[in-house]
Order: C-alpha cells, then sequence, then structure tokens
C-alpha cells in the first residue's frame, strides 16, 4: 500500500463534507478542482471512497508528475511535493470519516455511545491505530476498548484480525459470561474485572450495549470508592 492509499484507507468519504469543501457531485462521484501554486489540483472521489489526484500545469497543458518520483530533488520539485501532500491531508481530514472499525457491531456500538452519551472513541495508540477507547467525559475511565486482534489470541479458531470489545464487569459476571459463546477472558485487561465479548455476531447486540451501560456505571462507582 503507498503512503497515498493509506492516507484514505481508513476514512470513508462523507458526502456533505464533500460539497461543503466545494467539491461537486458526478454520476458516480465527486470532484474538485483546486489552485495549488501554479498548477491545478484536480481530486475526484469516487462513491466508494477511491481518491484520485493529479496536478495539472496549465502552461504546459499537461499533467506534472515529478513530485511523484521517488527521489527527485531540487527546492521546486520540494515545494510542490509539500503543497500536495498538505492539501491532500486536509482533504483526508475534512472530507473523510474515520472508518477503522469493519465489523457491524463495531459500528453501531460507536454509534451508541455516541448517540447516549455524546462520548467518541479515541484511539490512543500511534503503533495501534485499529484499536480504540471509550470512557466517560466526567472522570476519564475508560469503560470499553474496541480492538483488532489475531482471533486465536481470544480463543477462536481462525488466525484472521477479528474485532472484539473488552468491557468491565463485575467479578461474579466475569466468572458467569466467560463459560458462554461469545465471550473470553479480558484481553490485555485485568481479567476479574473485565471481559471480552466477541463483536461477530455470536451475542446479540441488545445485550452487548446492555453490557456497555453497566461498564460505563462501573466506571463511576470506581471513581467514587476513591474519594
Amino acid at each position: 500500500m503507498t503512503d497515498f492509499e493509506k492516507l484514505f484507507s481508513q476514512g470513508e468519504a462523507n458526502r456533505d463534507k464533500l460539497l461543503k469543501n466545494g467539491f461537486i457531485p458526478l454520476e458516480k462521484g465527486y470532484y474538485r478542482e483546486s489552485r495549488l501554486l501554479s498548477f491545478l489540483l484536480r481530486v475526484t472521489v469516487t462513491e466508494k471512497g477511491k481518491v484520485n489526484a493529479e496536478l495539472f500545469d496549465p502552461e504546459a497543458d499537461a499533467p506534472y508528475t515529478l513530485h511523484l518520483v521517488e527521489g527527485a530533488e531540487g527546492s521546486f520539485v520540494g515545494e510542490v511535493r509539500n503543497a500536495y501532500e498538505d492539501a491532500l491531508l486536509k482533504i483526508a481530514e475534512t472530507c473523510f470519516d474515520r472508518a477503522v472499525f469493519r465489523s457491524r457491531y463495531a459500528v453501531k456500538l460507536l454509534e451508541y455511545a455516541e448517540e447516549k452519551y455524546g462520548e467518541t472513541c479515541e484511539y490512543l495508540w500511534e503503533k495501534f491505530p485499529d484499536n480504540g477507547v471509550l470512557r466517560r467525559a466526567d472522570n476519564r475511565k475508560w469503560y470499553a476498548a474496541i480492538l483488532t486482534v489475531a482471533g486465536n489470541k481470544v480463543g477462536l479458531s481462525t488466525d484472521e484480525r477479528v474485532e472484539i470489545v473488552d468491557l468491565r464487569a463485575e467479578e461474579g459476571e466475569v466468572q458467569r459470561l466467560i463459560n458462554r459463546s461469545g465471550f473470553a477472558p479480558a484481553w490485555h485487561m485485568n481479567k476479574k474485572s473485565w471481559i471480552t465479548v466477541y463483536l461477530n455476531g455470536m451475542v446479540e447486540f441488545s445485550e452487548i450495549t446492555e453490557l456497555l451501560d453497566r461498564s460505563r456505571e462501573s466506571a463511576l462507582k470506581n471513581k467514587r470508592r476513591t474519594l
């Protein structure tokens, strides 16, 4: 995967944001042309979120590509390359929604937390960009860790990467749940007070949200005990 592809690989194009930032709708996507130094930056975003970008030189009436050539040096090329990368980064930040998690339940769970509590997923580890946490806005205590791990690390018979959520739970509840399908000992958390839940449909979503609510309440109780 190239650096250009990585820039947009974990995001989903947001139609309203694209239009707000000057893109015009096409039959199968969006298009924007803007000035960049002495060039025209032409960017197309397909319906599936694939991005194509081109620098066009009006004077030469041809595309400019030297900034894409690895090893090409010079103050002008460097200036163009930096401006080009900054422009694409701005598009990624202003027109795309971050979409780290792919499973339906992971996406729904984050939507649930945002709608009910106004709390969004935080991505705290640069080395692990596909892991995130939910924490209370009042005391900053974690109540959920949404993680991407190899399935065989959490008791599944596959080495493919899967999405799970770690939630707080009382010790008695942990012991009860751990024997059920869809649950496992907490991954990288205290196994007495956290439980891992698979986000692959083995556990009903309504039960996961109930556990999330209790986990969030438990994070508040932990604060009170320290006062």
